[in-house]
């Protein structure tokens, strides 16, 4: 039972996975403007610049990733002029 158990649960991890895989397979990779790493006290602190392709008018965003377990990736978008 406990080997059923411990199957059935490795097979639905790996479906999630793979059902990423393939629902983003066709997903067009956005490349950033501008990199930077702000200089903070223990929070490697990396924001990316980057075009929205195809977009009427045209979108700039900065999105901004920390290590901090506790905080989750911040995203701003403007028309760009």
């Amino acid at each position: 039972m406990k080997t059923l158990l411990l199957t059935l649960t490795l097979i639905i991890s790996a479906n999630a996975g793979m059902f990423t895989t393939i629902s983003t397979w066709n997903d067009k990779e956005v490349k950033p403007d501008a990199r930077y790493t702000l200089d903070t006290a223990g929070l490697n602190v990396r924001s990316y610049v980057f075009t929205v392709p195809n977009s009427k008018p045209a979108q700039q965003c900065v999105i901004i990733f920390t290590e901090s377990k506790y905080k989750a990736p911040v995203m701003q978008c403007w028309n760009k002029h």
